[in-house]
């Protein structure tokens, strides 16, 4: 962080045109950041600002009060202000070097190593800025170094988890195939069985039509056949007996 003491300088060097309410108001902010009352002198710098917002020693050290109290969003937002205005580049990198430091506590690297480019630029001769450019490109070079492992970590992890989603509906699948397959295996079983009882209870039927008595329907040409057919035995059977009477002798009488 740049040193105060120039700043203090600067206000007692200030242009005459400086509203003497405000140039009060940055000297009682000056005394309260001296005695580390930060946010004392946060107050202070902002109600010299309203007097005069052109101010960069103003500007300058409400940047720095605010990064004293760890507020470094709100002190980005103070060092941006000051390049916009007219004034020595020297002062403009100055304000670069303190956004920069302010980007660093955010752990926002590339912005810092752009602040403190800026205030190279300006200022080639800064030894303090440049070593915060080598080291914030250092930071820079970690952090993505880090980002990277942790997007091949993460894509890692999608991976992962989109095998063991397909390894899961898979397994899903197979169970599905398995019930279905048993469920069919049953009604297979249920429908042998089915048929089985049917084929038993046709050919029960059938012993028990053939165990019982059938009565014959006949033609009545097949009937006539029948009547000749016993009509011919009968008179077979006749002629039979009495061929057999002719050829047998008669007994003699008994005489009494």
């Amino acid at each position: 962080m740049k040193s105060l003491i120039y700043i203090i300088l600067f206000v007692c060097l200030a242009s005459p045109l400086f509203a003497q309410d405000a140039h009060k108001l940055l000297r009682s902010g000056n005394k309260s950041y001296e005695s580390e009352e930060y946010n004392e002198a946060e107050i202070t710098y902002r109600k010299a600002l309203e007097e005069d917002n052109t101010s960069f020693t103003g500007n300058f050290n409400l940047g720095n009060s605010l990064f004293k109290q760890e507020k470094y969003q709100e002190a980005v937002k103070a060092f941006n202000n000051i390049p916009t205005l007219d004034i020595p580049d020297k002062k403009k990198a100055e304000a670069y070097h303190n956004l920069g430091n302010s980007f660093m506590q955010l752990k926002k690297y590339s912005e810092a190593v752009d602040a403190y480019k800026q205030s190279l630029l300006l200022n080639p001769g800064d030894d303090q800025t440049r070593y915060n450019y080598i080291y914030a490109r250092k930071k820079l070079q970690k952090q993505q170094q880090q980002q990277k492992k942790d997007q091949e970590k993460d894509q890692q992890k999608k991976e992962e988890k989109q095998d063991q989603k397909k390894d899961d509906q898979q397994n899903q699948d197979q169970q599905d195939q398995q019930q279905q397959d048993k469920q069919e295996e049953e009604k297979g079983q249920q429908k042998k069985k089915q048929q089985q009882q049917q084929d038993k209870e046709k050919r029960d039927q059938q012993e028990q039509q053939e165990a019982q008595p059938q009565e014959q329907k006949m033609s009545k040409e097949q009937a006539e056949r029948i009547m000749q057919a016993l009509e011919n035995e009968q008179k077979e059977l006749m002629e039979k007996i009495l061929k057999k009477k002719e050829n047998k002798p008669s007994k003699t009488k008994k005489d009494w």
